[in-house]
């Protein structure tokens, strides 16, 4: 798709941003705007029709939620289907990319994993598990001074009611999952979790010797004994989210007792610390 070009008589096309996991994402503005604050979902119609529904089904369900992007418009035109959404920011991949140490504190740990979680209770609750959860998914938007925190890529998710088994085999997939267990909410908690590692600066899975699900069997078994006494909480997190699993229990008030405890002095749903460097976030 040329920058510039004029879609439905309506909108502006402007650069390309990346490319998902079943389209290509643009930047775009309504004709007359001077600033691009949406972006566009292009994806060709024959290839990708479930995956497409599945994101304007969530996220109209989602409209009004603010860590989520707001859908403005969806139409198919000739071979190409598109949605324009709000930006929802850059990629916590691109931002940890950035940081020197190729890691976040401790604390900016605890209030990214509270923000994912928080949206996940959201979209839980909605009907949809995300069954999705890695660094592009994972979004940061500097609002009024502040980062905030948004879940993006719905084109993977399924109805809470859907039995179908998913055949993953990512760093990020659930053990569960990997066993071909159904999906449930708690493998979007997990997944998290294991996505917090690399965002922590700690690898847990060691597959020199083992497989992925090898590791991952030694992980759950007793995952506080791999942690510096200050990360224990990630470890008191999966432990937990492992047990509700295996409880089928839908109480997870236990989890968010460890969030509020894990660092003294440190609220989980306080902002973000980050610095602004040549136009550039980096988050400490």
């Amino acid at each position: 798709m040329p920058h510039g070009r004029i879609i439905e008589n309506k909108y502006l096309l402007g650069d390309k941003i990346n490319t998902g996991s079943f389209a290509t994402v643009f930047q775009i503005k309504t004709i007359g705007e001077k600033e691009f604050t949406k972006v566009v979902k292009i994806a060709r119609s024959t290839e990708t029709n479930e995956k497409y529904n599945n994101e304007v089904l969530i996220l109209k369900c989602c409209l009004g939620e603010n860590c989520f992007p707001q859908i403005f418009d969806h139409y198919s035109i000739k071979k190409f289907k598109y949605i324009v959404m709000s930006d929802s920011g850059e990629a916590v991949a691109d931002i940890l990319s950035r940081n020197p140490r190729k890691m976040f504190r401790n604390s900016n740990v605890l209030r990214l994993t509270t923000s994912i979680f928080r949206a996940l209770d959201i979209l839980h609750r909605l009907g949809f598990y995300h069954r999705d959860i890695q660094g592009y998914n994972l979004m940061m938007k500097l609002t009024n001074g502040h980062l905030v925190f948004k879940l993006i890529d719905f084109g993977n998710s399924a109805t809470k009611k859907s039995c179908l088994k998913c055949h993953y085999n990512s760093t990020n997939t659930s053990l569960n999952v990997m066993k071909t267990k159904v999906y449930g909410p708690i493998d979007d908690y997990i997944s998290t979790v294991y996505y917090m590692n690399v965002v922590a600066g700690f690898q847990p899975f060691d597959t020199r010797n083992q497989t992925m699900i090898e590791a991952k069997e030694k992980y759950h078994l007793d995952p506080c004994s791999l942690y510096d006494p200050k990360q224990q909480w990630m470890g008191h997190v999966l432990s937990r989210l492992v047990k509700i699993q295996k409880d089928q229990s839908k109480d997870h008030k236990s989890v968010r007792m460890i969030l509020d405890s894990a660092i003294p002095d440190c609220h989980p749903t306080s902002p973000i610390v980050f610095k602004i460097i040549e136009k550039k976030v980096i988050i400490e």
